[in-house]
């Protein structure tokens, strides 16, 4: 393998991960959207998407709303009560 062709597969492996990283952005957004409408099966439906489908799990774990709240922190502020118990028994 050429050194262009080693850097073409490194580039095009890097814009894959990004890609990844902004659908999961995209997801939390909806998960944070549907804690805001107390819309429970769309929060269940996006928080068990995998990697492929935009739900990396770690982004899962850090999410936070412009207020800096994460989900748990929001559904609770809201008194989303099962959101609350999924993610606490996640």
């Amino acid at each position: 393998m050429s050194k262009l062709e080693d850097w073409e597969e490194k580039y095009y492996s890097e814009m894959e991960d990004i890609s990844r990283i902004q659908t999961a952005h995209l997801t939390a957004q909806r998960m944070f959207r549907a804690i805001e409408l107390n819309d429970v099966s769309e929060f269940k439906r996006l928080h068990g998407l995998d990697a492929e489908q935009g739900g990396l799990i770690l982004w899962r774990l850090i999410a936070k709303d412009k207020n800096g709240k994460s989900f748990l922190e929001l559904a609770e502020e809201k008194g989303r009560t099962e959101i609350i118990n999924f993610l606490k028994n996640k």
